[in-house]
């Protein structure tokens, strides 16, 4: 179901909780004026929202529309036919064109809209020749319209608001799922990329260092293949957070794909992106056993970027280091070199191998 129909079902929950509570006042005030026949319809009415609440709450959702229309239609006329056109009930009826709108179809809606405003304008015709069957007082009538005004406001205002509300807090929902990892919560490749884009723009209009670190936890397969994916999975979510540990505010981490992770950093020099690679590799080692893995270790390449060139090119020389890590031994950083000059490789601390198990 589309995520604004689900919103959509949600605050007609809470309308028709307001309506039977409307109702309920309905029934206090023409038990106070003294109509038997108004009390015993909105008794009806009463019974009417309690049963469209039970039929939504088992997502018999047709039924209880239906039940909705039968019942504001029915007691809009019976009320404007005792009563007359100026008690108001006939502004309840208005209340169906944000929810037809919103609810149906284009063609649906155009369909019931018209429906609705001819037995609008069919019933304002016969009240021009009808005398109320039980009019009341012209005191209890004026206050009778100011309170169907009064509460038409209200229940428009707030079934308009809740609306808004919930989608504005379902499209960040979903802002969120597109925007970010379901396994890590960090920001996935996409994202990174709109980032490292942009950032690279602003390099090019002068802002001193753009730098890359791309990381890639050693022995990832093995580790999938000795202690399972669950495990893996285990992994990937502690390093994530000691990762995210050590990420500045102006930093982005993302993850770049499977067990590699992209670092953006922007105002940052590639050797203070060195540094900062260094501190990471201390956090994940510091991390102890995680799903049976005793000792995780990353290797980590750096680049920075360089004027006229594209982000993707930048990156591609991070993953070119990070490959040369790699290739010479893991757990170590590789910082890429000036133009035309080998990538320097910096020598882990501790010569100690990766412990699967």
């Amino acid at each position: 179901m589309d995520s604004r129909k689900q919103l959509f079902w949600v605050v007609l929950f809470r309308i028709v909780m307001a309506a039977a509570a409307v109702d309920a006042l309905f029934f206090v005030f023409f038990s106070i004026v003294g109509s038997p026949f108004q009390l015993g319809l909105n008794a009806i009415s009463i019974a009417c929202y309690g049963l469209t609440l039970w039929l939504l709450k088992r997502r018999q959702n047709r039924l209880a529309i239906a039940l909705i229309w039968t019942e504001v239609l029915t007691h809009a006329a019976i009320g404007t036919l005792l009563t007359g056109w100026d008690s108001g009930y006939t502004y309840y009826l208005l209340m169906f064109v944000p929810t037809i709108i919103i609810s149906s179809p284009r063609r649906t809606a155009y369909w019931m809209l018209a429906s609705l405003w001819s037995f609008y304008l069919a019933l304002f015709l016969v009240m021009q020749h009808v005398q109320p069957l039980q009019p009341i007082g012209h005191r209890a009538l004026f206050l009778l319209q100011a309170f169907n005004v009064t509460i038409l406001f209200a229940m428009v205002s707030y079934f308009v608001f809740m609306y808004q509300r919930l989608a504005a807090r379902s499209d960040q929902k979903l802002k969120l799922l597109a925007t970010t990892d379901p396994l890590t919560g960090l920001f996935n490749r996409r994202t990174a990329l709109e980032t490292a884009i942009r950032e690279a723009a602003l390099f090019e209009r002068g802002r001193r260092n753009l730098s890359y670190i791309l990381t890639d936890i050693d022995h990832f397969k093995a580790i999938n293949d000795i202690h399972g994916h669950q495990a893996g999975d285990a992994v990937l979510v502690a390093v994530s957070e000691a990762l995210r540990s050590v990420t500045r505010v102006q930093d982005v981490l993302a993850r770049w794909g499977g067990e590699e992770f992209l670092f953006v950093l922007p105002d940052t020099p590639r050797a203070g992106a060195a540094e900062l690679a260094e501190r990471i590799r201390d956090v994940v080692a510091g991390l102890g056993p995680v799903a049976g893995v005793c000792r995780i270790t990353l290797t980590c390449g750096i680049s920075g970027q360089r004027k006229g060139e594209s982000c993707d090119a930048a990156i591609a020389r991070a993953d070119q280091a990070l490959y040369e890590g790699k290739r010479t031994g893991r757990d170590r950083l590789v910082l890429e070199n000036d133009e035309d000059a080998a990538p320097a490789i910096m020598q882990p601390q501790t010569s100690a191998p990766n412990a699967l198990s």
